[in-house]
């Protein structure tokens, strides 16, 4: 079985992943990178001329198995040669996060992580600037603060102006976090139709204050027409509190729920929420630091709560 992705197809895929990299990791990147050339592999790479090579260090090499679809790193003794055969399917984005650049920047907030969003952030400002995992904000003094996360789970971002900002430890956006998940299947469901629909939209508006919509745990389902046609089949997936109601909306019209835990996601882990307008990043850490100066921000008390 040869090899069949084009340069072509290879450089719009790591082009896509860079666009959304740190400056500090495609700067990393550009040292090491070469221009794609198919290196030998034998025997897996001998039909079609070998593997693509994207980028070189001492005595290794990054090539893209597309056998398999993914990035690996393998020994060479020769250029030209690729010593070692790896059949990992790592994404290019995921292998950008892998460079020390990368995980450096990963860490930052970890090791400096503040409780309270600093008092010199509070009022209006701009988001000016979004990377992989810092965003800068120019406040209404002139003044710009990077905030650095970690373990980033979501971002929302759709205005670049806002008027207030915010750090929560507790927030209907963290529901997807904290909750356990479970499978929502229903059974005789052909009636229900729209009504459905609008009970479910209005139900996750309520439990969420706004922030979240039914689409997004419908979308985690079946086809939702096809599921709502026939009567059965799985309508949708959501966290405990969701699932709940979406189950007792199913009863109360008339058709069959069936709630079923995931099991795979029981691990609720502990995060919290930037809320930046109605914008927003959800991480595990958090620190703020003033580019005027290169200072470190520091808050003063637990972070807030949000019901």
């Amino acid at each position: 079985m040869g090899s069949t992705v084009s340069r072509e197809q290879l450089m719009t895929e790591m082009a896509s992943a860079l666009e959304r990299a740190d400056d500090a990791v495609r700067e990393a990147w550009e040292r090491i990178r070469i221009e794609p050339e198919k290196w030998q592999c034998s025997p897996w790479g001998d039909a079609s001329g070998g593997f693509w090579v994207v980028a070189e260090r001492p005595g290794s090499v990054v090539w893209y198995n597309d056998i398999e679809g993914g990035f690996n790193t393998s020994r060479f003794t020769n250029r030209g040669v690729i010593d070692e055969y790896w059949c990992n399917q790592t994404e290019f984005s995921e292998f950008l996060r892998t460079l020390p650049e990368a995980l450096r920047a990963e860490e930052f907030a970890a090791l400096r992580p503040v409780s309270e969003l600093p008092g010199e952030l509070s009022g209006p400002g701009h988001v000016v600037r979004r990377q992989t995992t810092y965003w800068e904000l120019q406040l209404a003094t002139g003044s710009v603060v990077r905030v650095h996360f970690t373990s980033k789970q979501e971002t929302r971002f759709d205005s670049a102006s806002y008027e207030q900002i915010a750090l929560f430890d507790s927030h209907p956006l963290l529901i997807d976090y904290e909750q356990h998940w479970s499978s929502l299947f229903v059974s005789q469901a052909q009636h229900c139709g729209s009504r459905l629909l609008d009970e479910l939209a209005a139900g996750v508006d309520r439990a969420t204050n706004g922030w979240r919509g039914a689409d997004e745990y419908l979308s985690l389902g079946g086809n939702t027409a096809t599921v709502l046609r026939e009567g059965d089949g799985l309508l949708l997936r959501a966290p405990e509190t969701i699932g709940l109601m979406a189950a007792e909306i199913v009863r109360h019209l008339g058709a069959t729920p069936s709630l079923v835990p995931d099991h795979a996601a029981l691990a609720c882990r502990r995060f919290r929420v930037l809320v930046i307008g109605r914008d927003f990043v959800v991480a595990r850490a958090f620190c703020f630091v003033s580019l005027d100066n290169n200072h470190l921000l520091a808050g003063r008390r637990n972070g807030g709560r949000e019901s």
